[in-house]
């Protein structure tokens, strides 16, 4: 085992995604630093459907969703290729 290195923990509450379920929007709101992360919306299937660029100035972002079918969607947090947090959204 190599103690060297550190898995880095990300609590939950550094996230917080309301409302959900949603209808014309949703907003993410974090107390992280996160520069260089995205906030990625997949469909089901897997399918990449949305990205958009998070800052660490702004701890807050919105995203219209009226365009999307009602479902089910996940909201992926990256940043440098790994996944920091992730949530189910669903859409009416």
């Amino acid at each position: 085992m190599n103690y060297e290195s550190e898995d880095k923990l990300v609590s939950t509450n550094s996230f917080s995604m309301y409302p959900n379920p949603a209808a014309t929007q949703v907003t993410l709101a974090y107390t992280m630093e996160l520069e260089g992360a995205t906030l990625e919306i997949y469909d089901l299937t897997g399918r990449n459907i949305a990205k958009k660029a998070l800052s660490s100035a702004d701890k807050e972002v919105t995203l219209a969703i009226d365009s999307y079918p009602a479902g089910i969607y996940m909201l992926v947090v990256k940043q440098a290729g790994a996944i920091l947090w992730q949530n189910k959204l669903i859409i009416k």
